[in-house]
């Protein structure tokens, strides 16, 4: 099964402070708790495709440019 993981946490934790948000606030536009949103940045759990559809919308980015595809 294909997984989606993080490519830099540092680059999406820079994006979403340059955009003014917390990752509270953030988490809030995305619908998910700051905590799993937190997991999801350093890495720690897999998004699903939805959920990595919608950060990489808020963020002005392509899916592509946040997350690679781990065949594991």
């Amino acid at each position: 099964m294909t997984k989606l993981k993080i490519k830099d946490h540092e680059k999406i934790q820079s994006r979403i402070a340059l955009q003014g948000d917390t990752l509270k606030s953030f988490s809030v536009k995305v619908d998910v708790t700051n905590q799993y949103l937190s997991t999801v940045i350093r890495g720690k759990s897999n998004p699903s495709p939805l959920l990595a559809k919608r950060i990489a919308e808020n963020l002005n980015l392509s899916i592509n440019d946040i997350f690679f595809a781990d065949n594991g």
